[in-house]
C-alpha cells in the first residue's frame, strides 16, 4: 500500500528525523553514559560501581531522550501519517501530517496547531523512562 501510493520513496518517509534521532540516542549511551560514570568514579572513589552506572544513565538518558524527543515525536508524525486516519470525532491529529512533505512542512503545521514546545514532547515522559532503562541496561553490560 505504501509503493502504491507513494512509490519507493515512500519507505524512507520520516528517515532524517530517525537519523538525527538516533544518533543523539546512541551517542548518550554510547559515550556519554561511560564518561560520566568515569567523573564520578573519580569524584567519588567511595561510590560504588553500579551506583555510578545508575547515576550516570540516568544523567545521559535524560539528557539523550530531551534532545532527541522532538525528533523522535517529528519522525512518529511523518511515519503515522502515511495514510489520511479518522477517530469518532473526525480526523485524527496524526492526519493533519498527512499533507506534510517532509519535516519543514511538518513542523510548519504544528506551529499552525498552536507552541511547538508542547506538541514536539508530547510523550516525553514514558519515553526518558525507558531510554534511561536502555541506558543502565547498556551501561551494564560494557
Amino acid at each position: 500500500r505504501v509503493f502504491s501510493m507513494y512509490g519507493f520513496r515512500g519507505f524512507f518517509r520520516g528517515l532524517s528525523m530517525t537519523a538525527m534521532r538516533e544518533g543523539i540516542f546512541c551517542s548518550s549511551y554510547i559515550a556519554l553514559a561511560p564518561t560520566l560514570k568515569t567523573r564520578l568514579r573519580a569524584r567519588r572513589p567511595e561510590m560504588s560501581d553500579g551506583t555510578a552506572v545508575a547515576a550516570s544513565a540516568i544523567l545521559a538518558g535524560s539528557f539523550g531522550a530531551a534532545l532527541s524527543h522532538p525528533f523522535d515525536t517529528m519522525k512518529t508524525c511523518l511515519q503515522g501519517s502515511l495514510f489520511p486516519a479518522q477517530d469518532a470525532g473526525g480526523v485524527s491529529a496524526a492526519a493533519r501530517f498527512h499533507r506534510a512533505t517532509g519535516p519543514w512542512s511538518a513542523l510548519l503545521d504544528m506551529r499552525q496547531q498552536g507552541p511547538l514546545r508542547p506538541q514536539v514532547f508530547r510523550g516525553f515522559t514514558p519515553r526518558v523512562f525507558r531510554i534511561v532503562c536502555c541506558t543502565d541496561i547498556y551501561s551494564t553490560m560494557t
